[in-house]
């Protein structure tokens, strides 16, 4: 009875496990470092989705320090739908807009619609947008990006608003999936200075082996001298 209990909490397990993150808006493409004052960028996409007729999709950036905005922000005039592999046929309806929640936070929504459903494949048609992000030369704190699961929209193209199949997973997955922590590149200087730091622990190490090398050496030969003329005495 014991035996049983044990493998059906196994098989539980294995069952759920997979499903986390499974059906998840993702972004592809992101680093894990930036160089401030250098733009980067990534790539939205969606998980597989049946008659999927509009969709509203909101990428939050934020940090501890800084002004969303100013220090960080999204650079609308280079973010735009996928060129290859878009969802829809058309980007006619396609549009994006910027939001600051707060001085620590900016929110791109990326919106559009298609008169006909569309069963979203991934790898075939499973883009959305290509986003970028630009930092002010002198930001140097982390940065935080992630889907904000409770803007989620994915309905069918139905005239009454109607949410696609499983959407429930899809918003959950998303809202499971851990924000992407993006960290600079530190300055030259800092870089320098800090071999420098390095390098010049190494020396003093070196310098005082040597002296004591030195000490050491000066103190046998004075010893040494001593014996043989003692000897020599005798």
């Amino acid at each position: 009875m014991h035996y049983k209990t044990i493998q059906a909490g196994f098989v539980v397990a294995v069952i759920w496990l997979p499903s986390v993150h499974g059906a998840s808006i993702s972004m592809t493409g992101l680093d894990s470092y930036f160089t401030p004052g250098v733009p980067f960028a990534f790539e939205v996409r969606f998980p597989m989705l049946t008659q999927l007729g509009a969709y509203n999709v909101e990428v939050v950036v934020q940090s501890t320090s800084g002004v969303a905005g100013t220090d960080f922000y999204f650079e609308l005039p280079e973010t735009h739908p996928a060129t290859s592999g878009y969802v829809f046929p058309s980007q006619a309806n396609y549009f994006d807009a910027v939001n600051i929640d707060s001085v620590s936070q900016q929110r791109l929504t990326l919106t559009d619609f298609s008169e006909t459903g569309v069963d979203v494949t991934p790898g075939a048609n499973d883009r959305l947008a290509h986003v970028v992000i630009k930092t002010a030369s002198g930001f140097h704190d982390s940065l935080t990006v992630f889907v904000d699961s409770s803007g989620l929209l994915l309905d069918t193209p139905n005239i009454t608003p109607t949410a696609v199949a499983k959407f429930d997973t899809v918003q959950l997955d998303t809202a499971n999936v851990p924000a992407r922590m993006i960290r600079p590149i530190p300055e030259p200087t800092a870089i320098s200075l800090a071999v420098a730091g390095v390098l010049g622990g190494v020396c003093q190490v070196l310098t005082r082996r040597k002296l004591g090398w030195s000490t050491s050496r000066r103190w046998l030969l004075q010893h040494s001298r001593t014996v043989v003329v003692a000897t020599t005495r005798v």
